[in-house]
């Protein structure tokens, strides 16, 4: 070998050895330096310091409100629900049970890292004279959803909100992002300004067994790819649309290197579960790995190409902390001033809410109609043995609201008792089940019985 070839092979691998052992871990490494985790942990502590006084503050404003039936009822959905108003007039969702509880986290991680969603918080309210355990969420006027939207048609800064959104749909298994639950809060122009994302409830329940892929469809959509980030993702591998994914990147790293003693205790502060905080303390520093992978795939359709850093800059740390703490400073002013303008001396008394609804005759009704979302089991059985087993649980469901009937409390609860009943008879003379249940939430408002 010549002598410039063996300089050459030394350069080489002195080049390949200082390469493997500088560069590539600053490229790299999820370890953030210490000059940018002390500026870090700054812009934390104040958006920490910013979220419990709102938090406070709205909690106090909630344990004054008193709540009666509205004259307006949504009168669909497959779960009981009872429009209430407090005592200024702001409409609130009433849902019996407890399954609230992740909808809960994450309304306090949207608001914590600057996402709108609806207030939501648990209560014990009087419902046909018996304490009903549920959810009740700040209704959120709008003006339709994303259902006949065309990613096209979004301004800038709804598709920041979808992005930002996607973080918390990845981060907590929150997958139940059809058009339907993105509410239009702003439409100008035929251009969407500002959506909210509701139904939050299905977080945490596949967590662990999902994964960041562009299609990507829970196991309740069957083989239709509902969730609106389907369109989202499509438009933007067409060129349709400009996603800033750099931009997201930032906010990515952001949620990646929070603090995460303080995400731990939010979650724990609602659930119990130590392996659903653990799976989501690890997916949230998993992250910036996570989503530079997923953002790849996503811009090699495009055959453009984009660099994201997984190391985390104080600077940019600090600017997105920046804007999230003026919009919470805001809405945190916002809630002093309703304070000093609608100051509530005392809590008034909670009076009894008289509605045609039943809780334990619609969970009843529930499960006749668990019957047919699991359609799928049918396929794969003889029709003969469908067709019976169906009728043995339309008796057994009759039995029972019959024998629910005779307990009754008023009429109110006697009344749609009885509408339960009727849909279940349809249900087995039709061999199918009817949108009756639509119509079954319908409530009124008239106390006069009591």
């Amino acid at each position: 070998m010549s002598k410039f070839k063996k300089n050459y092979v030394v350069y080489l691998i002195i080049y390949l050895t200082l390469f493997i052992s500088i560069v590539i871990p600053k490229t790299f490494s999820k370890k953030i330096p210490l000059s940018n985790r002390r500026k870090s942990s700054e812009c934390y502590r104040e958006l920490i310091q910013i979220y419990n006084e709102y938090i406070e503050l709205e909690n106090n404003i909630f344990k004054k409100l008193v709540f009666c039936l509205s004259d307006f009822q949504l009168q669909k959905g497959t779960s009981l629900k009872l429009i209430l108003e407090d005592q200024f007039g702001k409409k609130w969702i009433f849902k019996p049970g407890e399954k609230a509880k992740s909808e809960i986290v994450v309304y306090h991680l949207f608001t914590l890292f600057g996402i709108e969603a609806p207030e939501i918080h648990f209560i014990e309210l009087p419902v046909n004279g018996k304490e009903v355990f549920g959810s009740i969420q700040k209704f959120i006027d709008n003006q339709g959803n994303l259902y006949d939207i065309s990613p096209v048609e979004l301004t800038r800064e709804t598709l920041v909100y979808l992005l930002r959104s996607h973080v918390f749909t990845w981060l907590l298994a929150n997958y139940d992002a059809h058009a339907k639950n993105f509410l239009i809060t702003s439409l100008k122009r035929g251009k969407v300004h500002k959506i909210v994302r509701i139904d939050n409830d299905g977080a945490f329940g596949i967590l662990g067994d999902d994964e960041l892929e562009i299609n990507f469809s829970p196991p309740w959509y069957g083989n239709l790819n509902r969730s609106y980030y389907n369109k989202l993702w499509k438009s933007f591998m067409l060129n349709n649309i400009e996603l800033d994914l750099n931009g997201n990147y930032e906010f990515v790293k952001f949620v990646a290197y929070f603090p995460d003693e303080f995400f731990k205790k939010l979650i724990l502060h609602i659930f119990s579960k130590n392996k659903i905080v653990d799976l989501a303390i690890q997916r949230k520093r998993n992250l910036p790995f996570d989503y530079k992978k997923f953002y790849n795939k996503l811009i090699k359709f495009k055959k453009a190409s984009l660099y994201f850093n997984q190391s985390i800059s104080s600077k940019k740390c600090c600017n997105i902390g920046s804007v999230i703490c003026g919009k919470l400073k805001a809405k945190t002013e916002k809630l002093r001033n309703i304070i000093k303008l609608n100051e509530v001396e005392e809590i008034e008394k909670q009076l009894n809410i008289a509605a045609k609804a039943s809780i334990d005759g619609f969970k009843i009704l529930k499960k006749v109609y668990y019957f047919f979302w699991d359609e799928s089991y049918w396929k794969e059985t003889h029709q003969k043995d469908r067709d019976k087993t169906l009728v043995k649980i339309c008796d057994e469901a009759l039995e029972r609201l019959k024998s629910l009937k005779f307990t009754a409390n008023n009429k109110y609860e006697e009344f749609a008792i009885n509408c339960y009943i009727q849909e279940v008879k349809q249900i087995k003379l039709e061999n199918k089940a009817s949108y009756g249940f639509k119509q079954i939430n319908k409530v009124v408002k008239d106390i006069t019985l009591y």
